[in-house]
């Protein structure tokens, strides 16, 4: 029962060397297999979808991706996220989530960017939080940069929302830097 149209949209307006993905179709049938995707209290996905939605960007491009199994893991117990949090629910509450976090492969930094220079660092991984903000520390726009050690000679360009947070971690093995842009209106002006 869910669809998307911006796809159709978008490949319309594209040149040869961008890739429309779409989300629905690729997280569609763990979904229907019952994975645990999307998080029961939280509107965010898990960093389960996320390894997904980059393992099929990522093969899409022709790179041999590393198996979810080969990252170390941590976990974090009875996460309560937004939906919980808006509601209150104790429905809710007997449900809360179990987010697990994928380490990078290597060691990995992260900056904020400003006027084209990386001032201070933040996480990649912060297991100082107990929710989203596990993945990079929460959003800290509008600009921020990942290395990851790798010298591929690529760089990647990520335009997104919290949801990226979880996401760009997984192509740190494939870029020498990931950049993220986050264009809402409470990062960006």
């Amino acid at each position: 029962g869910w669809s998307s149209d911006v796809e159709t949209a978008l490949t319309s307006l594209i040149t040869g060397n961008v890739a429309v993905h779409s989300v629905v179709d690729i997280l569609e049938s763990h979904i229907l297999d019952g994975e645990y995707i999307y998080f029961r209290t939280d509107h965010h996905w898990t960093a389960l979808g996320a390894y997904y939605v980059a393992d099929a960007v990522l093969s899409g491009e022709g790179y041999a991706t590393v198996p979810i199994a080969e990252y170390p893991t941590d976990t974090i117990d009875g996460f309560l996220g937004s939906i919980y949090l808006h509601q209150r629910s104790a429905k809710l509450k007997a449900l809360a989530d179990t987010v697990t976090v994928y380490e990078p492969l290597l060691p990995a930094e992260s900056y904020r960017v400003s006027n084209a220079y990386r001032k201070g660092e933040l996480p990649v991984v912060d297991l100082t939080q107990d929710d989203y903000k596990v993945f990079l520390g929460g959003t800290h726009g509008p600009y921020r940069v990942l290395d990851g050690g790798y010298h591929t000679g690529r760089n990647a360009l990520v335009i997104c929302d919290s949801f990226g947070n979880a996401f760009a971690p997984f192509l740190m093995p494939y870029y020498d830097s990931v950049y993220m842009v986050d264009f809402r209106d409470s990062y960006y002006t």
